[in-house]
């Protein structure tokens, strides 16, 4: 990780004559670990020291996306305040300066012990990492240049050399796909198996459900349920056997069913349509419809008797022989052949074609729908194999009365473009 290097540089200004005592403090700052967004307090420890020292102002570079927030006196301080200022800095740094002035006149010894604490808040955004803050006593750079540290008697005493402390910026996990799910735990689905498709991180799809248990790799990441795991997987209680319909309203058909195959939660199929009004369990449950009243259910306007045909597409039907009974869209059986051409009045709107007007059938149309095709030909040998006896009488190639062998043949012949012999 790239470290990030801010220069803090802490100083003092000078309260009196500028000499050098024999034994300079040291100044070291502690370090500190925070998230982004969070807060972090740094000790600046005065250390080495044989002589009294009194007053003390600083001038701080901060890390960029870390501000100070705060400052308060340590131990070798015990009166007096702080005022806080933010210029720029003259050396052209973006984050410019912040002063620390102290107004007091606590004298302290130069034994070990805390100096300043320094309260710090890293921004949301801040990059993860170690920010590295470097700081010593200098006397070139910045404005009121002149830094050091004054004892009681007037002479001063400087700290020779630099210290060094920093800021960790804990790592956000990484996400190189930027998928919502972090490489290092995406790293397991693809240890799992070696011989399947699943190399990279981008191959792990967060919508997948990888070890088949229900719950999508997201759900599992969101809920710290292992991915690898079919048995490890976040239950609702609302909803135990987990097939979208709550526990409660499925009881309800638990209870109206005296049938020995429903006697659970578990036994209640969504697709199922318990009380056949043509909607499922599930569609009622989404609907906010009775499952076990078959006059409650959902209405839709194209189709309003619910046949699977259009409103309007059965108008033409009305329309077409006033004299008839058909006078309402109810009266439109979808498995009624109105035009008589063989194929029913759903075939004709399931395949697009004309409910009034008859159409010879094509030999070999077992579908219906005017073309032959390799259906026709799956069909066809359904029926020679006694599987499907609801054919259309047209569609006899060899007018034997019955589908066979030949109209198989037929019908690959047509399907492949040859010239088909129906009297094969």
């Amino acid at each position: 990780m790239k470290k990030i290097v801010t220069a803090l540089i802490i100083g003092f200004v000078l309260l009196g004559t500028t000499t050098q005592a024999n034994a300079a403090p040291e100044l070291s700052l502690s370090s500190a670990t925070m998230e982004p967004g969070g807060t972090a307090s740094l000790n600046l420890t005065l250390a080495g020291g044989t002589e009294a020292y009194a007053g003390v102002n600083a001038k701080i570079l901060l890390p960029q996306g870390v501000s100070l927030t705060g400052i308060s006196r340590g131990e070798l301080l015990s009166s007096g305040s702080f005022t806080i200022d933010y210029q720029t800095s003259p050396d052209g740094m973006n984050n410019g300066a912040t002063i620390i002035a102290y107004s007091g006149t606590d004298t302290f010894s130069a034994s070990d012990g805390v100096l300043l604490i320094l309260n710090l808040q890293a921004a949301d955004d801040t990059a993860p990492g170690d920010h590295q803050i470097d700081f010593a006593t200098t006397d070139t750079g910045l404005v009121n240049s002149k830094y050091a540290l004054s004892n009681a008697d007037g002479s001063v005493s400087v700290s020779p050399a630099p210290r060094a402390g920093s800021i960790i910026i804990e790592s956000e996990s990484k996400d190189i796909d930027s998928d919502g799910l972090p490489d290092s735990w995406e790293q397991q689905i693809i240890d799992a198996q070696t011989n399947d498709a699943i190399m990279t991180v981008e191959d792990v799809n967060p919508e997948d459900d990888f070890d088949g248990d229900g719950d999508s790799n997201l759900t599992e990441y969101t809920n710290n349920t292992g991915p690898t795991d079919p048995t490890d997987f976040n239950i609702n209680p609302d909803d135990t056997d987990r097939d979208g319909l709550p526990d409660t309203w499925e009881q309800q058909i638990v209870d109206e069913y005296i049938r020995d195959d429903i006697t659970a939660i578990g036994d209640v199929n969504p697709e199922d349509d318990f009380d056949g009004d043509r909607d499922t369990n599930l569609t009622e449950h989404e609907n906010g419809t009775d499952p076990t009243d078959p006059t409650d259910f959902t209405v839709t306007p194209d189709d309003s008797d619910r046949d699977a045909m259009p409103d309007t597409w059965e108008q033409q039907i009305i329309d077409a022989d006033p004299d008839d009974n058909i006078i309402t869209i109810e009266d439109v059986n979808p498995h009624d052949d109105f035009d008589g051409d063989e194929k029913s009045n759903l075939m004709e709107y399931d395949n697009g074609t004309d409910p009034i007007i008859p159409a010879p059938i094509q030999p070999g149309d077992l579908d219906g729908d005017e073309h032959l095709t390799l259906a026709d030909a799956v069909i066809a040998l359904k029926i020679a194999c006694g599987l499907d006896s609801g054919v259309l009488i047209g569609a006899d190639a060899d007018g034997d009365g019955k589908i066979g062998v030949a109209e198989v043949v037929f019908i690959l012949q047509k399907v492949a473009g040859f010239e088909a012999n129906p009297e094969f």
